[in-house]
């Protein structure tokens, strides 16, 4: 649990009672941004209804600090022709491969840390997640504001202002942000961050080390591949950082 209020944490579940309803808020105070969240809850309520249609379970990892967190079907099927997020429901081809994938014919699966979560046990881990998420996003961006009206507003060198839409397609706001450095063993690896509540693909920065860019407050993972890891994303499993907090993370790779 991260350093937020009451009221943060009931805030932030109402959010996340909307977005797992697929009706994310729509009217957020400023200065504060659900996109990457709002993206990943449209995918994961997708990747539910197809896990429920093959008769599986959901792809899961675990990691430090809480239940294990599922992790994006995208992610997994990497490699499907096409953009995977637009052919849910509708394309006999990724049915197919879904089936089979997570019959446990994937590598990825069969990796250390994975699991499986029936799909009730993969929503109550999401939204329970993805609440603490929030409430610590909720928290920065009310400090945030609370100290410029206090005229304390003299950012630290790790902060930073980002500019961002407050939900997808949605009206761009600036909304606080954090200097974020990825340390690895190895150079010349691409780095990559997920919130720590369902294992998606972003982009962070390359090459490492340090790969260093922007990021909200929030809980994350990170990962890294290329080098001797080729396309296959390794993640820092029991690295779990906050932010704001400390502004980098050493992977073991």
């Amino acid at each position: 649990m991260g350093d937020y209020s009451e009221e943060d944490a009931r805030d932030a579940d109402r959010i996340a009672a909307r977005l797992l309803e697929g009706e994310p808020p729509r009217e957020l105070e400023a200065g504060f941004s659900i996109e990457d969240v709002d993206t990943d809850a449209i995918e994961f309520v997708a990747d539910l209804a197809v896990v429920d249609a093959v008769g599986r379970k959901v792809p899961a990892m675990e990691v430090a600090g809480g239940p294990p967190v599922p992790v994006s079907l995208s992610l997994i099927l990497r490699g499907l022709p096409g953009d995977v997020r637009h052919l849910y429901r509708y394309d006999r081809y990724w049915y197919e491969v879904a089936h089979r994938v997570l019959r446990d014919e994937s590598p990825a699966l069969s990796e250390p840390g994975f699991t499986r979560l029936d799909v009730g046990e993969a929503r109550e881990s999401f939204r329970f997640r993805v609440v603490d998420f929030l409430a610590n996003r909720l928290a920065a961006v009310r400090r945030r504001r609370t100290d410029g009206a206090r005229g304390e507003d003299h950012l630290p060198e790790t902060q930073a202002t980002l500019q961002l839409p407050q939900y997808r397609g949605g009206p761009v706001s600036s909304v606080p942000g954090c200097h974020f450095s990825v340390v690895t063993r190895s150079s010349g690896l691409t780095a990559y961050w997920s919130g720590a509540y369902y294992i998606s693909r972003n982009y962070h920065a390359a090459p490492t080390s340090p790969a260093k860019a922007p990021l909200q407050a929030g809980t994350y993972i990170f990962g890294v591949d290329g080098g001797a890891y080729g396309n296959r994303i390794r993640w820092g499993r029991n690295q779990i950082c906050t932010l704001p907090g400390n502004p980098s993370v050493t992977l073991p790779f």
